[in-house]
């Protein structure tokens, strides 16, 4: 198993509305309060595969299209379409979470598309 790779196990009757195809990926932003928080600054994360397409994360930490929220972009880099549910889930340097923001879905990304949420000021 590779270290980005999470294992899940799940015990017992899931609740109603859980979705059992949830795949959590991780992407660590060290420096985070060290990033420009000038309104259109942009920072990428490297490409990562998930569900068979690859994508990159794109962070605005202090907003593109809101002053005052942060913006992140999930980008499909991949040459296919894919229907997603997705969300987003901060966490501090502790590993709490501080900010939660799931997406109606699913959502229909196509080839080089890209999905958006914005989530409260975390700078």
């Amino acid at each position: 198993m590779r270290f980005d790779e999470a294992v899940v196990t799940h015990v017992g009757t899931a609740p109603p509305g859980y979705n059992q195809g949830w795949v959590k990926h991780t992407v660590h932003v060290h420096g985070f309060p060290d990033l420009s928080t000038e309104q259109g600054a942009r920072f990428d994360s490297p490409e990562f595969m998930l569900l068979g397409n690859q994508w990159r994360l794109e962070i605005y930490p202090g907003g593109d299209a809101a002053e005052g929220m942060t913006s992140l972009y999930l980008r499909n880099k991949s040459d296919k379409s894919i229907e997603i549910d997705f969300g987003f889930s901060v966490n501090d340097e502790n590993g709490k979470q501080v900010e939660y923001a799931r997406f109606a879905g699913p959502e229909h990304v196509g080839p080089t598309g890209g999905v958006m949420g914005m989530i409260g000021d975390l700078t």
